[in-house]
């Protein structure tokens, strides 16, 4: 069935990535370094907001990779460290793309010199399939995670979600390399908070309860418990 414009324009500006950076301007950009192992790279900073950094560097670094970020201030410079994970990795033809969630929250003038302040905490693109149920329906409908942030998830469908409705999302074992959450379930649950769709399709916003949305980048359950503990 043909799509509307209307409704590809939507998707766009929701599930919008910025792997490919030739037009960014550097002077958007926070220096700062990343060290994994005896490693130390620096990286440039695109956002941060929260317990959130998504930064770029010239070194891959793998999804799963603990890391420590560390940030000079002050005069003469003095080091702050704030242990992490990277959750999210998206390599380009000459610079990869991270998505760390760290262990702390990100310093207030990090987030000032990104101008965060329209966003309390990042998104993270994804491609998660599985089926989903709206409400306390037991049918089950095919459905695609396309993007997370710590508390929620963006799903596509072809049924039409209700905002204030519950859902229930279970994924498909090869979506993702961990397919287990602590405690053995398979599945996230949450509320929709909005919903949009036409012609079939169904875009819906959905806050998560009991799990962190990192959890759908396959990260593994230690450092998803490690991650819950350091942000109580």
């Amino acid at each position: 069935m043909p799509q509307s414009t209307r409704f590809y324009g939507i998707h766009r500006l929701i599930s919008e990535e910025r792997i490919s950076m030739p037009g960014v301007s550097s002077e958007t950009m926070v220096p700062v370094y990343v060290e994994r192992g005896r490693v130390r790279t620096q990286v440039n900073v695109l956002e941060a907001a929260g317990f959130d950094l998504r930064v770029l560097s010239t070194v891959k670094i793998p999804a799963g990779s603990e890391v420590r970020v560390i940030t000079e201030s002050g005069f003469p410079a003095s080091e702050s460290t704030f242990p992490g994970v990277v959750h999210n990795s998206r390599s380009g033809t000459l610079r990869t793309e991270c998505g760390i969630v760290l262990s702390r929250r990100v310093p207030p003038e990090l987030e000032l010199m990104c101008n965060a302040g329209l966003r309390i905490n990042l998104r993270f693109q994804c491609c998660v399939s599985g089926e989903v149920q709206w409400g306390n329906s037991e049918a089950r409908t095919r459905a695609t995670v396309l993007n997370y942030s710590r508390h929620g998830v963006c799903l596509r469908s072809d049924t039409v979600a209700i905002p204030g409705e519950p859902f229930r999302f279970f994924w498909d074992h090869q979506s993702v390399r961990y397919s287990r959450l602590a405690g053995g379930s398979q599945c996230v649950l949450g509320t929709v908070r909005w919903a949009t769709g036409e012609e079939g399709l169904s875009l819906a916003g959905c806050e998560l309860t009991r799990s962190l949305g990192y959890v759908m980048s396959g990260i593994d359950d230690r450092l998803l418990q490690e991650i819950q503990k350091g942000q109580r």
